[in-house]
């Protein structure tokens, strides 16, 4: 023929050759059997491996970012107390300088009002004045 193909040949074939041939048939399909089991052994052993391994990188990455975390929650308090020291240091700076400055009308103002009043006093009450403080 012109592809090269080779129709098969009708024969038929004796008792002990079948037998034969059934022999070595179910030789190679219990040698595959038994490939194919240790095979599934090994792919059920990796995965069992592959899956101990992501389970305990999830566990390690989840320790970390809960560690992470709480690093942030301190730094955040403490920043926050920071916060409001200076926030209480500005205040009371704020405060401090109103009250100099009031303080500071209240002595001038005093002054103010003290030369007055000594300018309109006569001589002996200004003495007596100044004798009592």
């Amino acid at each position: 023929m012109e592809h090269g193909y080779n129709p098969p040949v009708c024969r038929s074939t004796s008792v002990d050759e079948w037998s034969d041939f059934t022999e070595r048939n179910l030789t190679e399909a219990e040698k595959q059997r038994r490939n194919s089991v240790r095979l599934r052994a090994v792919a059920d052993g990796v995965l069992q491996t592959s899956c101990n391994d992501i389970n305990r990188q999830r566990s390690d990455a989840d320790l970390a970012l809960q560690m992470r975390v709480n690093e942030l929650r301190d730094a955040k308090e403490k920043f926050e107390d920071h916060l409001n020291k200076v926030n209480d240091y500005i205040l009371l700076t704020l405060l401090l300088d109103v009250v100099t400055v009031s303080l500071g009308r209240v002595n001038s103002n005093q002054v103010v009002v003290d030369s007055e009043a000594s300018s309109q006093r006569t001589g002996a009450e200004e003495r007596a004045l100044r004798k009592s403080t």
